[in-house]
């Protein structure tokens, strides 16, 4: 078998149960060989297994074992189930630790071969820089944020990544604070077409977006709307749109249910006359919009 095989989730056999994942790639010379010789005969070693591992019982609950190896020709991938482990060595840490020697149950499977490395193909796990012998368990499965290459879809449902926090470097809207609290207090807390007050449901919304507007534009209060949250969403896609007086215009193409939602107060005008200042601002989005969609009045009540 010579698929090419880029993530360990590629491989059925991996995503079933944790799994311990040995890497032959870049060993020294003298545990090639000696694995050269134990591959032959259903084993590897001589490996520290992690305490995980063990606590879990290799041999006992028959816990799938990948072995990553690096022939004469590429770096090919196998996997087996584990028989039984001896200790065969011991490390030079202090105190030291158990090295085993790994028997699996009938013979290694070839499942592929892959160009990447050991801790790219298992992207998504922590472990050390040049990592040996580690305990793969689908459940602490975390890709990096904005990690490339990962398609998502492809990660099986049982092994979701985890949340996890981090710190991150993003930039800021300088003075959007100031543009939101002179929008809310233009409006009187009130959303701008059905009159709504809950604050935690209206946000400060532009009609011409931020990053398209210049530094002035971006907190001008005429450029700004207090809207319900599902408004605003209809707006910034340019899938709701207001007339110079203030009508409202819809997508033709708006999902019935969409459109049942935003008629459902009634209103379909901005709940006071516009002033010239903001007719500018209202006319640039709403041509934006119309190269998008088809708007259509709707009769103010």
């Amino acid at each position: 078998m010579n698929e090419e095989i880029t993530h360990w989730f590629e491989i059925p056999l991996l995503t079933r149960e944790p799994f311990l994942a040995i890497n032959l790639s870049n060993r020294k010379a003298s545990s090639r060989s000696t694995n050269k010789v134990l591959f032959g005969t259903n084993q590897t070693g001589h490996w520290n297994i992690p305490h995980a591992a063990l606590n879990v019982g290799l041999e006992r609950k028959k816990r799938s074992f990948f072995f990553y190896t690096n022939p004469n020709q590429g770096t090919e991938l196998y996997v087996g189930k584990v028989a039984s482990k001896v200790v065969t060595s011991k490390t030079q840490h202090r105190p030291p630790r158990d090295r085993y020697t790994v028997t699996v149950m009938k013979c290694w499977k070839k499942v592929g071969q892959t160009g990447v490395t050991f801790s790219e193909f298992f992207t998504g796990f922590r472990m050390s820089s040049n990592p040996t012998v580690v305990w793969i368990d689908g459940r602490d499965y975390m890709p990096p944020p904005g990690q490339d290459g990962i398609d998502s879809s492809s990660v099986p449902l049982q092994l979701a990544p985890g949340g996890f926090n981090y710190m991150a470097m993003v930039a800021q809207r300088a003075n959007h604070d100031i543009f939101a609290r002179d929008v809310r207090a233009a409006w009187n807390g009130a959303c701008a077409v059905t009159g709504l007050s809950a604050p935690r449901l209206l946000q400060a919304a532009h009609l011409i977006p931020w990053n398209v507007a210049n530094r002035r534009e971006k907190t001008n209060l005429y450029n700004g709307l207090l809207l319900c949250v599902h408004l605003h969403a209809l707006l910034d896609s340019h899938l709701l749109a207001f007339a110079d007086d203030g009508a409202l215009l819809l997508a033709k193409d708006l999902p019935p249910g969409v459109k049942k939602l935003v008629l459902s107060s009634g209103k379909t005008c901005l709940r006071r006359p516009t002033k010239p200042e903001q007719i500018p601002f209202l006319r640039r989005h709403r041509e934006a919009a119309q190269e998008m969609h088809n708007l259509m009045p709707v009769k103010c009540k």
